[in-house]
């Protein structure tokens, strides 16, 4: 299997298992906007795949989530 069709089996999974509860979903999403909400995985979907297959720690959705809080941008201070 390629990278390419890795990383799309990966994304299809984590965008039909998590992103179709998150309740930042915007209007036919996902894919959200790259900008709006600031979800790590529209930013740096490579970054979120890679932790994911490499946390032996957590079952799969909990290693998206982890790996989603962890890159996830700053928001302001209020």
């Amino acid at each position: 299997m390629s990278d390419k069709a890795m990383f799309d089996e990966w994304m299809a999974r984590i965008r039909r298992e998590i992103c179709a509860t998150c309740p930042l979903r915007q209007e036919g999403g996902p894919p959200c906007p790259r900008n709006d909400p600031l979800c790590a995985l529209e930013l740096r979907p490579d970054e979120v795949i890679e932790m994911v297959r490499s946390d032996l720690d957590h079952p799969f959705p909990e290693a998206v989530y982890v790996a989603l809080y962890r890159l996830q941008e700053p928001g302001p201070v209020s």
